[in-house]
């Protein structure tokens, strides 16, 4: 898993004035996570205008079996949290993790593996914000979610094996027609296609077998097996979990106990918003974290 990543400092974002570099000095680097199906692409935009408002640095990457990054089994929290702290090692000479820690930040499934790095790194991780998820299985809403990725994968997969459709276009039209109504669901799914200069045919940038095998374990909260996260401490640093109002993935009736039994220190705020709050509601959702952060790190 590797990232381009850079700071960006001074550059009008239409927000407030960012605070004095003495002051951003103390804010730690930042490591921002897309979700199931995303790339770091999703996030770019959110994350210059972080950089630039905060002074610190914002590393977006590929998580695995997405984007540019590797594919390989198995996909679960146990695996991304080895990845990211792969990827601190191999940036360890451009970006400063020693001195401040960093922040760990995530949409959705980028949300819960940030959560899982937390619990298993808190020396190193100072601070989470998970984007429209948390640290448990939603036992309302999570099996409706299940079924609706698993479908998405299921039929991405079946139209890119026929080879029916005759361009990325034709894909779209074929899952609005058929599976889901909303337009920017869709361009977002078809965004993992391309079609192949060689072969003329439409074919998957990610692995949606693996995926598909796997989605259980990215709806649930934990690395590999069940319960294996009750073994570490309750997270103390803070935790900022933000809530989409208009989405299911949290939803009305928030189980707090179950987040105190994993972070002490936390926080939640609504948005209205659907779960796709980094790219609907970006000036609102950069507003918030960055308040946040400097509320917890100046």
């Amino acid at each position: 898993m590797y990232s381009n990543q850079k700071t960006l400092k001074g550059k009008h974002t239409g927000l407030n004035n960012p605070p004095p570099p003495e002051i951003c000095a103390n804010i730690p680097p930042i490591i921002f996570l897309h979700g199931l199906l995303g790339h770091r692409k999703n996030n770019r935009t959110a994350a210059r205008m972080l950089a630039n408002q905060l002074g610190t640095t914002l590393i977006v990457p590929d998580l695995r079996n997405h984007g540019t990054s590797f594919h390989a089994r198995p996909h679960n929290y146990r695996a991304m949290s080895d990845d990211i702290s792969y990827l601190m090692g191999h940036l360890r000479d451009e970006v400063d993790f020693e001195t401040n820690g960093v922040i760990m930040m995530g949409h959705s499934m980028g949300g819960k593996a940030a959560m899982v790095h937390a619990l298993r790194f808190p020396d190193i991780v100072k601070g989470v914000v998970s984007i429209d998820n948390v640290p448990y299985m939603n036992p309302e809403t999570s099996f409706k979610e299940f079924e609706k990725f698993h479908l998405y994968l299921k039929h991405m997969k079946q139209v890119v094996d026929s080879g029916t459709c005759r361009n990325v276009a034709a894909v779209a039209d074929y899952l609005l027609k058929n599976i889901e109504q909303e337009k920017k669901i869709v361009m977002f799914l078809v965004n993992n296609l391309h079609k192949d200069p060689v072969t003329k045919k439409v074919q998957s940038l990610v692995p949606l077998d693996i995926l598909d095998e796997y989605i259980e374990d990215i709806m649930e909260f934990k690395m590999s097996i069940l319960g294996d996260l009750d073994d570490y401490p309750v997270y103390q640093d803070p935790l900022l979990i933000i809530r989409a109002n208009y989405s299911n993935f949290v939803g009305n009736d928030i189980h707090e106990h179950l987040i105190q039994s994993h972070f002490e220190n936390y926080q939640i705020q609504s948005m209205d918003s659907s779960h796709w709050i980094v790219t609907e509601h970006r000036v609102p959702f950069v507003k918030m974290v960055s308040k946040w952060v400097l509320d917890n790190f100046i």
